[in-house]
C-alpha cells in the first residue's frame, strides 16, 4: 500500500483533528515539500504565508461539512468522517 501512495501524481497530507500534522506522500514530484520535522507540528506552520488563508477555508468548509473533499491544482483534501 505505502508503494502506491508513494506513486500516485496526487499530493495528500494527513492531518489530525487538531489541524496537527500526521503523514503525507514523498514522491518526487510532489511540489510541495515537507521535511521530517512538520510531524506534530500545525498545518498552518507547513505552508507559505500567502497561502494560509486558503488553509484555513479548506480546514473550516471540512470541519464544518460543506465539504469533504478538497481539490486544489494537483493536491487533493479529504475528510473521512
Amino acid at each position: 500500500m505505502e508503494a502506491v501512495l508513494e506513486t500516485i501524481p496526487i499530493e495528500f497530507s494527513v492531518v489530525d483533528v487538531n489541524d496537527k500534522v500526521l503523514a503525507w506522500n514523498k514522491h518526487d514530484t510532489r511540489i510541495f515539500r515537507r521535511p521530517v520535522g512538520v510531524i506534530g507540528k500545525d498545518v498552518r506552520d507547513c505552508h507559505p504565508k500567502k497561502s494560509v488563508d486558503k488553509v484555513e477555508q479548506i480546514l473550516h468548509e471540512m470541519k464544518e461539512g460543506t465539504k469533504n473533499i478538497c481539490e486544489n491544482s494537483d493536491t487533493i483534501f479529504r475528510l473521512k468522517r
